[in-house]
């Protein structure tokens, strides 16, 4: 996905603020005696659910998952003009009217019944002694059953505290966690977490078993940055990925963990042979041929199997960046058919083209009714799904004359899209899809609902359950690997 982009990026809107504590609070201080984690709880931060939310999120959206015995210490700040406070209490299906005991020992604001002021800063923590699912609610009355609460969930199974965003389900209670609920992803997925500058590979229930680079992964010399895209090879043994700002593709060994093949100067962009600028979703085709979208040189390249460098056939001409035939402007994806072919997303025609990657021919262009379209891929169905790298962003499925089948784009509330750059048609029928400057890695199905994130929305991170600046995510098939 190209961005031209991150230049100016200033950390994009931070939600709410978490952050693991290493054992000591604040420098000098003494060891706590318990693993802690931070949280910082905005009252009426937007105006969702009117007002009545916390960092935005009401009716049990946001979950906060900890392990048993970790301490959680919430910074409480009012952002609204209403009087607010907050406790954790054990989740119940009608929300109380009033404050009631705290779950745990010191788990709530001062003053829970009248509120504190707009500008009010409280801080509390408390001990998660017990497995079960609580509730963060505002004790000031009614503010609950207007919608002011959220789910903590403390868990023997855990191993470290993360969160979900999950829009709430209106007509059947919380959003919550559904016991046997699916997250609709057959298997793992690798995902470019670019701003990271690595690679990781996550199963469905969020564990990380596999990550390139890791100390001692690149040889002396070597850089890997800022990794756009990253796709599975159909040999079943290598990753490519293409570090568009730092100009360069690669092969990956997934055994060892070693940069095998690298095509263009890293830090250097460039027309001539050898050289790319700014390149996007490189990919190997089954014959070993690579494909890459070379961005600002307009142009798409064909390259012989590596260990080769040659240019086998280069489509367009390096440098002329023209909305004519014969030529692209400013192409950022190139993805490989069925039959051969390549669909090739064009930014500034606003449009996907099936092009005969031996002749050059365009076979038929696909108009895209979005802003700034990127990484156009073909449906099961024959339909064309494609994501607006905007904010807000969207989904869209059109048909080959451009007519929209389905959407996904809302304008506000934790479903909103921030700058998504690939959505891929699960086999269920669902879309995985990277919402980079929301730092997270999203299932969403065709009803509109969240069923699976990884990623804490709105907050970048490198711990073990945050992204970010996502740029480039894949499903890992079945076969890969195997003989």
């Amino acid at each position: 996905m190209s961005r031209g982009r991150r230049a100016g990026l200033r950390g994009g809107v931070v939600a709410f603020s978490l952050g693991l504590l290493t054992g000591l609070s604040g420098t000098g201080a003494t060891p706590l005696p318990h693993p802690a984690y931070e949280l910082t709880l905005v009252a009426g931060q937007t105006s969702a659910a009117g007002g009545f939310n916390f960092n935005g999120y009401s009716g049990g959206e946001m979950i906060l998952t900890v392990p048993v015995g970790w301490r959680v210490v919430v910074t409480f700040v009012n952002a609204s003009v209403v009087p607010h406070s907050a406790e954790v209490v054990p989740y119940a299906a009608q929300q109380p009217d009033a404050a009631r005991r705290p779950a745990f020992p010191g788990a709530a604001t001062p003053s829970l019944d009248t509120g504190l002021p707009r500008g009010a800063r409280a801080t509390f923590s408390f001990v998660a002694t017990r497995a079960g699912m609580y509730e963060f609610v505002c004790g000031v009355p009614g503010h609950a059953v207007a919608g002011m609460w959220d789910l903590l969930i403390v868990s023997r199974a855990a191993t470290a505290p993360h969160v979900e965003v999950r829009p709430v389900r209106r007509e059947g209670g919380p959003a919550g966690p559904q016991p046997g609920e699916a997250s609709g992803l057959p298997g793992n997925i690798l995902i470019a977490d670019a701003g990271n500058n690595r690679l990781i590979e996550v199963t469905p229930d969020k564990r990380i078993v596999w990550e390139f680079p890791r100390p001692g992964d690149l040889a002396p010399g070597q850089s890997f940055l800022d990794p756009d895209d990253a796709f599975y090879t159909p040999g079943g043994r290598t990753i490519i990925t293409n570090e568009e700002d730092n100009h360069t593709i690669a092969l990956i060994d997934y055994a060892t963990h070693r940069i095998v093949w690298q095509y263009g100067h890293p830090g250097h962009p460039g027309s001539a042979p050898g050289y790319l600028n700014t390149p996007d979703d490189a990919y190997q085709l089954p014959q070993g041929r690579i494909v890459v979208a070379d961005i600002k040189n307009c142009r798409i390249l064909v390259l012989d199997p590596p260990p080769a460098h040659h240019i086998h056939r280069e489509l367009g001409i390096a440098g002329r960046c023209r909305a004519e035939p014969g030529f692209f402007l400013y192409p950022n994806g190139d993805t490989p058919l069925p039959n051969g072919h390549l669909l090739v997303t064009e930014i500034g025609t606003r449009s996907a083209a099936e092009v005969d990657p031996e002749t050059g021919q365009v076979l038929y262009r696909v108009p895209l009714p979005v802003r700034y379209p990127s990484d156009t891929q073909m449906t099961r169905a024959g339909h064309y799904l494609v994501v607006d790298y905007s904010r807000p962003g969207k989904v869209v499925v059109v048909t080959r004359a451009g007519k929209v089948l389905w959407s996904y784009g809302p304008a506000q509330g934790p479903g909103r899209l921030d700058h998504p750059s690939l959505a891929l048609e699960l086999p269920d029928g669902d879309f995985l899809l990277n919402d980079d400057y929301n730092h997270r890695v999203i299932v969403l199905g065709r009803g509109g609902r969240i069923r699976w994130q990884y990623g804490v929305t709105g907050v970048p991170g490198r711990a073990p359950g945050y992204l970010r600046l996502p740029d480039g995510v894949d499903l890992k098939p079945p076969t890969f690997g195997r003989p």
